[in-house]
């Protein structure tokens, strides 16, 4: 049995967990959950799950999520996870709230040597320098959900280091592969022919800000040379990832674009547990590698400039994403201007050294030169 923390319990991540905690009901037990204020489905999911202990990070959300409930204990914002995170009780702590105010508590969690099953792209971005760290320090264990990193994880688990050539990221290339992003709409953004995600995620891999990300991410989780991190479009969406190794054989693993797989992994790692979703080799259409249109697609190389420069400027990229990808969606700037305001904020950066305090001091300047810059193009 596994004891869950399920942090952004409300969001695409966190509800396709509880849709697998409800077929194994024998194997996992929801001890914790924690939302910032999407309180009615929050407290549907309190109902159904009986959790220990419940977080809410919004504070006006969470008085009201206190008047809704009773025989449970509530907590709010950040200290509200950490408490979670150091739950005796919890022994796995699936981490998808977006941003960066799970700090803490991946920290705690870590320390109290739980498994962290992580989807938080943030986190790993801003904060890599410091997870390093941790890592040596704590006894915990770190097991990505993100399907490119999850395919990673298995082709490269109990491999030497010294042995792996490169990684290669498969990209489906988003709802624009073959379209013009010039003057585009917000809703053409929004369809991803592939995936069912998150508004700022589908967002993300329209301008394959999310590939950035990841070969940001893939660094720090494998501890791999960014000059060994590959993209391929895969527009299929079948082959998560890839490694080829120094002999020449490349392993790649395969599946249905369907987040419950990877999340299970994370979960009953490393066990298997079987489940209905499966591909259907017979039905599956040629698959199709190519190498991403790098001026089409300019966010792939901020990745590799801010690995070069190292410091702050990972944590600059992702919160000046986050902004931009808000005004985007407030219609205050245009598609292309995403990318284009993303890389004028790190341009206009005075890197700091990546410890906790100045990572968040670097995250709070991007997210405040990317508002006042405003880049609105009325």
């Amino acid at each position: 049995m596994r004891n869950l923390a399920v942090l952004g319990s409300t969001g695409s991540v966190g509800t396709q967990t509880l849709s697998i905690v409800e077929k194994y009901k024998d194997i996992f037990k929801v001890k914790a959950l924690a939302a910032d204020k999407n309180v009615n489905l929050l407290t549907q999911q309190v109902k159904k799950f009986n959790p220990n202990i419940v977080c809410v990070g919004n504070t006006q959300a969470c008085l009201k999520f206190k008047n809704k409930v009773k025989n449970i204990k509530v907590v709010c914002g950040e200290e509200g996870l950490i408490k979670i995170a150091e739950a005796e009780d919890v022994d796995t702590i699936l981490f998808a709230i977006s941003g960066i105010s799970g700090m803490g508590a991946l920290k705690k969690g870590l320390e109290k040597g739980k498994r962290i099953a992580i989807s938080t792209k943030e986190l790993i971005v801003c904060f890599g320098e410091v997870l390093r760290d941790f890592k040596k320090r704590f006894k915990g264990e770190i097991v990505p959900v993100d399907s490119e990193h999850s395919a990673v994880f298995q082709c490269i688990h109990q491999r030497k280091k010294e042995e792996v050539k490169r990684i290669i990221l498969t990209a489906s290339g988003g709802p624009l592969l073959y379209k013009n992003t010039k003057d585009v709409k917000k809703e053409e953004v929004l369809k991803h022919p592939v995936w069912k995600m998150g508004i700022k995620t589908t967002i993300d891999s329209a301008t394959m800000m999310n590939k950035c990300l990841e070969i940001i991410e893939a660094h720090y989780l494998f501890d791999i040379e960014p000059e060994k991190i590959d993209v391929l479009i895969h527009p299929q969406g079948l082959v998560h990832s890839m490694v080829e190794f120094i002999d020449g054989s490349i392993v790649a693993q395969l599946a249905v674009p369907d987040m419950r797989i990877p999340i299970l992994y994370a979960l009953s790692y490393p066990d298997r547990l079987s489940t209905e979703i499966h591909i259907n080799f017979e039905k599956v259409p040629n698959l199709q590698f190519m190498l991403p249109d790098r001026k089409k697609f300019p966010a792939l190389n901020l990745a590799y400039e801010v690995l070069s420069r190292k410091m702050t400027y990972p944590a600059v990229l992702a919160a000046a994403d986050e902004e931009a990808v808000e005004m985007f969606i407030r219609d205050e700037i245009s598609f292309e201007e995403i990318v284009n305001s993303v890389k004028e904020c790190i341009n206009a950066h005075t890197p700091l050294y990546p410890n906790e305090e100045n990572i968040k001091k670097a995250v709070y300047w991007a997210k405040q030169y990317i508002r006042e810059k405003r880049w609105c193009r009325y």
